[in-house]
């Protein structure tokens, strides 16, 4: 096997220390930003006046560093200031107004376990920095213009009374805009969360400005999903359906008004959805499941739950309120809707058709809609996707479960999440595997990362980092059933906030055990809206990287760009397969030492190992000729 590209050399190259002490005696330093840095840690040992924030990346993408201040004694910052970057040999800059400056705050999440007491982590990224405190992490934030000349460029952040040099390598490679990345994916946005959490009214003007502010942030990975939720109480832990229906006489009566507006915010926010989950089916909720062998038993659901109509939100123009009425069934007819399947399928039949043509307003073709959703104990009966392919048959359906299923009941899944069947990449000696390679119409899979949230944040830190590549490398699109936005907006007993699950667990009805949404968002709410976080700058790196890899992967497959690669292509495929090595020697998900092998990954020279990458693409763009 080639050599492992993390087990090179012990010590970072990138972020050393900055700064001796300053006028209040604030040390500071640059961690590597795989380093979890915590509240109430004597972190005085590691300052170093020599060091300075130093980057490596390429046009049009966004790359990160940080500076951590510590002082034993509480203490205030004034807004840090960046200077230009300017290059060393040229007239080329990168404005100040390119660079972001934020602090990290002490709220981070620490999968299952719990930090020690005063250790809270650092993990939301604010434009603020905290008012008082031992600890204060500075991250920057250069996002590379598109027509960047390449070089190394240096600037300066200035922060108290010190000056911290910021040194960028721009290699001669352009990224393609977010929305085009080839890499799948699936960041769940949670209307009510975001509700709940600003105390807002769903679907007013308040509530799709904060819902804006997600997505927005979700563009930046090119975020490939958008759930429509369309029956209450699913596991997403919707009290309210995104459809609002309206009762005139014996007649229901749809309102789209809040559905297409959730679809506009999405797409005008610069997310461009290749699924769009029509939300409607959940077993329990929606009738006619078939139910999974547990412990030997074939659980089908109670007569009651087989002939149970879907649960949706009546509203009252009148008064403004809301409630729970239950619509017609999907496997077989009800009190108000006798006449099965011709009832339901003419009760859904408006909303359908009235998404689908608002989705082609937005050029989104109707072949991303599909039916959801269903964890492994909920598979819909024969009857329910039958009648629900008589409403519309070419949409497909969703799944996540442990499994992953091709067809449902004969009829296709689009998309598929998986936690136990995900195949990962083998040792390049024995195959190589290209899960990005999809074709028009194929079914989307990906991985459900259950490690990404249990271990100590550190872990999470390296598993956002490598979860693109780890999966594209293998035989998955990306990742998917990811938490956006699931605050921890429930109080429990005493009245404090439940912090562990989210709302996904709200209601027993639709409680998925095993698959329910930890409350791990990769967003952070702030009063004037969704924030990122570190996990999801690692994320956003990560992706960036599966781009320079799919663009060589399709120089080096097609034999016609190979050939004009010539004698490189033999070095870019050796230096993919070593990056496989360290994926490998870092990701195992049946590893007994996991924590040592992210220490590995973060102790490599994983920013040479970038540097490499960007270079192999600047040279593959040059020698096929296309300018990027």
């Amino acid at each position: 096997m080639k050599k492992r590209f993390f087990a090179r050399i012990a010590i970072p190259t990138v972020m050393l220390l900055a700064a001796a002490a300053c006028a209040n005696a604030a040390e500071m330093w640059c961690p590597n930003p795989l380093i979890e840095i915590r509240e109430g840690v004597d972190h005085a040992d590691k300052a170093d006046a020599k060091g300075s924030i130093r980057l490596v990346g390429v046009r049009n993408g966004a790359f990160s560093g940080q500076v951590v201040l510590f002082d034993k004694a509480a203490f205030t910052i004034e807004p840090a200031v960046m200077s230009d970057l300017k290059l060393k040999e040229g007239d080329g800059v990168i404005p100040a107004s390119a660079i972001e400056v934020r602090y990290a705050l002490p709220n981070g999440v620490n999968g299952t376990g719990k930090a020690p007491k005063g250790q809270a982590i650092f993990d939301t990224l604010s434009k603020a920095p905290r008012k008082d405190g031992t600890v204060q992490p500075v991250w920057v934030t250069v996002n590379v213009p598109k027509d960047a000349e390449p070089g190394e460029y240096t600037g300066t952040l200035s922060v108290l009374d010190k000056k911290v040099p910021v040194n960028l390598t721009v290699i001669g490679w352009t990224l393609p805009p977010a929305v085009e990345f080839t890499t799948f994916a699936d960041f769940i946005e949670s209307p009510e969360s975001v509700a709940l959490h600003y105390n807002v009214p769903m679907w007013s003007d308040k509530h799709f400005e904060m819902i804006a502010s997600c997505y927005r942030q979700l563009a930046k990975v090119g975020n490939k999903t958008v759930y429509l939720n369309l029956v209450c109480h699913s596991n997403l832990g919707n009290a309210e359906t995104v459809v609002r229906w309206t009762k005139e006489g014996d007649t229901y009566v749809p309102d789209l008004t809040a559905v297409k507006r959730l679809i506009d915010v999405a797409v005008e926010s610069g997310c461009r959805p290749q699924v769009v989950v029509l939300y409607l089916y959940e077993g329990k909720i929606g009738g006619g499941r078939t139910g999974t062998i547990a412990n030997g038993v074939k659980d089908k659901g109670t007569e009651e739950e087989q002939q149970r109509g879907v649960r949706l939100t009546l509203y009252d123009p009148a008064t403004k309120k809301a409630e729970i009425f239950e619509g017609p069934c999907f496997n077989s007819r009800n009190a108000a809707f006798p006449n099965y399947p011709d009832d339901t399928v003419a009760f859904w039949k408006p909303v359908i058709d009235g998404i689908r043509e608002h989705l082609e307003k937005h050029e989104i073709p109707k072949e991303t809609m599909m039916y959801g959703n269903f964890p492994d104990f909920m598979v819909p009966s024969k009857a329910v996707v039958e009648c629900l392919k008589k409403l519309a048959p070419y949409i497909r359906w969703i799944e996540q479960t442990h499994g992953s299923m091709k067809s449902v009941q004969g009829h296709p899944v689009g998309y598929s999440t998986t936690v136990w069947n995900a195949r990962f990449p083998k040792e390049p000696k024995d195959a190589r595997l290209y899960g990005w390679k999809l074709k028009p119409g194929d079914r989307f899979v990906a991985f459900n990362d259950r490690d990404i949230w249990k271990p100590c944040y550190a872990w999470q830190l390296v598993r956002s980092r490598l979860i693109g590549e780890l999966n594209i490398v293998g035989k998955q699109c990306g990742f998917g059933r990811m938490c956006a936005d699931f605050w921890p907006v429930l109080k429990g007993g005493k009245g404090k906030r439940v912090t562990y699950y989210s709302i996904s667990r709200r209601f027993r009805i639709s409680d998925w055990h095993q698959l329910n949404m930890r409350a791990t968002p990769y967003l952070s709410p702030s009063e004037e809206g969704a924030l990122t976080t570190i996990r999801f700058e690692m994320v956003r790196e990560g992706l960036q990287e599966c781009e320079a890899r799919v663009f060589i992967e399709k120089a080096l497959i097609d034999e016609g760009s190979r050939a004009k690669l010539g004698e490189s292509a033999a070095a870019h495929q050796a230096m993919l397969d070593e990056r496989v090595g360290g994926i490998l020697g870092s990701m195992s998900t049946k590893s007994k030492s996991r924590g040592e092998d992210h220490l590995k990954y973060v102790q490599s020279d994983w920013q040479g190992a970038s540097a490499k990458l960007y270079a192999a693409a600047a040279q593959t763009a040059s020698a096929l000729g296309t300018g990027k």
